[in-house]
């Protein structure tokens, strides 16, 4: 009988070999989507990207989800996004911190009492207290401690990476700053607006946009305080630039602000509906967008911007709010 065959060459039968994927290519981008909420959670009074997830916090409840909406964990109580830092978020609820992760794994608690506000840097976590502020660490461990002067009560305060700002009656609102190393506070030049305010840090971390109900947003130098605040103005060619309060007439109070590259995000109630604004980093009114019902809004490292209105989610690239109408 004929010898058999030789079998086929090494290269015809072994699958071409799977190049690896380069550290430098970008990760693939989320598509669009759109999906329903659920209304017997109340509404949705923050929201927050842990990845490529999106966290929303209910009135009674929190829950995590993909982007395309399917639910990936919840749990019975209503979360306040305090920063994320790295592949976690600190989040606090009505009495303890926790830390929150984005595979779903249930909150860890990290403290036994609400945090008010949390360094995104070096995850400080600062605590209000009656005539003091303490700050502590991610495992728990006390940090240091930060009397006010007498007579000062804090109403407020903000963990930024380069110092801790507090919210003081004296007898105007204004920012008393402590260093996070050994030192006094000092009175920051300027009165703030009375009521509840919001400090958000740019992703650069050079800029901070302190805003207030009353309609107005202050962007402030994070390295140097005692620079003058750029203060978000509509573009008019007959103001000097001097002039440059940020009061947009039918817009009745801002609630809330966000950083997206070079510009800023701000929305609010107007008479009939609520704006979103898009802002140059000079503080020029760029683009006014439909923002009715919206209830928050959180944009990703990936680019996606989230918008939650009463009952649904669309989720889109935030380059899209320049070219809707």
């Amino acid at each position: 009988p004929p010898p058999p065959a030789p079998p086929p060459a090494a290269s015809a039968t072994k699958a071409p070999p799977v190049e690896p994927a380069s550290a430098d290519e970008p990760p693939p981008r989320l598509a669009h989507a759109r999906w329903p909420l659920p209304l017997e959670f109340g509404r949705v009074h923050a929201a927050a990207w842990l990845g490529d997830r999106l966290l929303l916090a209910f009135q009674w409840r929190t829950s995590l989800y993909e982007a395309d909406g399917r639910e990936v964990a919840s749990w019975p109580t209503a979360l306040h996004p305090l920063a994320w830092t790295g592949d976690a978020l600190f989040a606090r609820d009505e009495r303890d911190t926790f830390l929150l992760r984005a595979d779903g794994t249930p909150p860890s608690k990290v403290l036994p009492f609400p945090a008010e506000s949390c360094d995104p840097v070096a995850g400080r976590l600062v605590v209000r207290g009656e005539g003091e502020l303490r700050a502590f660490d991610a495992s728990g461990t006390l940090l240091r401690r930060f009397p006010l002067p007498d007579g000062l009560t804090p109403k407020q305060a903000f963990a930024t990476p380069e110092r801790l700002l507090v919210v003081v009656d004296a007898p105007n609102p204004r920012f008393l700053a402590f260093p996070w190393g050994p030192g006094a506070g000092q009175f920051v030049e300027g009165d703030l607006s009375p009521g509840r305010l919001d400090l958000r840090l740019s992703p650069d971390r050079e800029r901070m946009a302190l805003s207030g109900q009353s309609g107005f947003v202050w962007i402030y130098d994070a390295a140097d305080l005692e620079a003058p605040p750029l203060r978000l103005r509509r573009a008019r060619p007959e103001e000097t630039s001097l002039a440059r309060m940020f009061h947009v007439p039918h817009l009745v109070g801002v609630r809330g602000v966000l950083f997206w590259g070079d510009r800023l995000l701000t929305w609010g109630r107007g008479d009939t509906e609520s704006d979103l604004l898009i802002w140059t980093r000079q503080g020029e009114l760029e683009a006014v967008r439909s923002a009715a019902e919206v209830q928050a809004l959180a944009l990703g490292a990936h680019g996606m911007l989230a918008r939650i209105s009463k009952d649904q989610v669309e989720v889109f690239p935030a380059e899209e709010l320049l070219e809707r109408e």
